[in-house]
Formats: C-alpha cells, sequence, structure tokens
C-alpha cells in the first residue's frame, strides 16, 4: 500500500473511532435517560463507589473536569439526594463527599446499563476480535499520550 493509500485509511480509521465513541455514548445516554442519572453524574458515581468518601478538588482531578463544574454538578446530586457532603473536621476549606443509599442503587443500576451497551455494541464480535482491537487501542493510546507529553514539554520550553 503506498503512503497516500495508508494515509487515507488511516484517516477513515481515526473518523470512525471517533463515531464509534459518539455513538456509544448516545446509546448511554438513550439508556441513562430511563433512570434519570445524567451522564456527566456517572463516574462521579463510579469513583465514589471505588474510593468511598473524597474530597471535592480529588473528585473533580479524578473525573478530569473543572472544580467549578464539579461543584456546580454536586448541588444537583445533592438536591436529589445521590450524595452528601460535610466539611473535613480538620480543615473547615475541605468538602468531604461520598455517596448515599440511593446514590450507591444509582451507581449499580448506571454499571448494569453500561454492561448492556457493551452488550449491544460488540454484538456478534468474538472474543478473540475483541483481544486485538484492545491490544491496537492500547498502541494507540500511548502514542497519544507519548505525543501529548513531548507537545506539552515542547509549549513549555518555548514560553516566555
Amino acid at each position: 500500500m503506498d503512503p497516500k493509500e495508508m494515509d487515507g485509511v488511516r484517516q477513515r480509521l481515526a473518523r470512525r473511532m471517533m463515531l464509534v465513541s459518539r455513538r456509544r455514548f448516545l446509546l448511554a445516554d438513550m439508556l441513562l435517560e430511563k433512570t434519570g442519572i445524567g451522564a456527566g453524574q456517572v463516574p462521579i458515581l463510579m469513583e465514589l463507589q471505588r474510593h468511598g468518601e473524597m474530597t471535592q478538588s480529588a473528585l473533580a482531578e479524578h473525573v478530569h473536569v473543572t472544580p467549578a463544574t464539579m461543584s456546580g454538578t454536586l448541588k444537583r446530586m445533592e438536591r436529589d439526594g445521590r450524595i452528601a457532603r460535610r466539611g473535613d473536621e480538620l480543615d473547615a476549606r475541605v468538602s468531604l463527599v461520598r455517596l448515599t443509599e440511593a446514590g450507591e442503587r444509582l451507581c449499580e443500576r448506571a454499571h448494569e446499563l453500561f454492561i448492556k451497551s457493551d452488550e449491544l455494541m460488540f454484538e456478534g464480535v468474538s472474543n478473540e476480535e475483541c483481544e486485538w482491537i484492545y491490544a491496537t487501542l492500547e498502541t494507540v493510546l500511548e502514542n497519544l499520550e507519548k505525543a501529548i507529553q513531548g507537545e506539552s514539554h515542547e509549549k513549555a520550553s518555548t514560553l516566555p
């Protein structure tokens, strides 16, 4: 395959990967809509289930959102009874967040729905094919991480 053809294949593949990602999120949103869970709340629910009580700032860092975004989302989740917050006894500036029983139940339901969406997404795809896709995407992800790290170092070295 000549280099131009290879570039075309890679561009088509990159666009297809983006479409797959978007469609997966659309399917997840459709499934989650029935539960009243917003897609932005799922990572928060999962992190709190995994780690237990966390500071609001650590939670924002774990789910890769700004503290302001986290604050607004947590207000809605607290209003809906999904999380509870309390001040840290050692530092009044720190807010600790935990799941409520309702939040735990919603987290379990969200997990079930994501399993269902994965089943739908990979219907007709063998385990061997899934393993090959996974290994390939791991390489792609590593390449992206290297490029991001290299780019961030380049940008940092050119700053005044």
